[in-house]
């Protein structure tokens, strides 16, 4: 008898709990703004890819979902990233500092064009220059994705040209 009602405790203690939703961001000065779905996923996708390697280091800016819904780009701020979805795992990555240009393609399909300063290593030496090709279903999420980028290393660049013209 005693066995039976230890278990029946037990088995009524063990609680399941399902997130409704991801957790609110907060603004970098601590205070508490609108919940933004875009906004806490995309701080989920930062706190949980590579065991959270980019968490303390990367503020996530906007993310958008690639052609076959297995990847997700992903803009920091100083980073673009393609993660796996699934894995939670980063497959590349790009820092803003080193974009040469940003485009709309739409050969073979419609698609973002980013090109790197940085140049292929291979067996011969370097190649070309890095190009990756970020496609997605809405044409809409690739101008907005595109604008957020454009934002983000913009600011980068500014960031960079304030440092080099300090004078120390």
């Amino acid at each position: 008898m005693a066995t039976r009602t230890v278990e029946g405790i037990s088995n009524s203690s063990t609680t399941i709990f399902s997130r409704v939703r991801y957790p609110r961001v907060l603004a970098e000065n601590g205070s508490v703004v609108r919940y933004s779905l875009t906004d806490a996923y995309a701080k989920y996708l930062t706190v949980t890819i590579d065991d959270g390697q980019y968490a303390k280091t990367n503020k996530p800016v906007y993310y958008m979902p690639d052609s076959s819904k297995q990847f997700v780009y992903l803009v920091t701020d100083k980073y673009i990233m393609k993660v796996d979805h699934a894995d939670k795992k980063v497959k590349w990555k790009l820092a803003l500092s080193k974009i040469k240009s940003v485009e709309l393609v739409n050969e073979p399909h419609d698609a973002l064009k980013v090109v790197s300063m940085e140049k292929e290593k291979s067996v011969f030496g370097t190649g070309s220059n890095i190009v990756r090709l970020l496609d997605s279903l809405d044409k809409e999420y690739l101008h907005k994705f595109k604008n957020k980028l454009n934002i983000e290393i913009a600011r980068v660049f500014k960031e960079q040209s304030e440092y080099e013209n300090v004078d120390y």
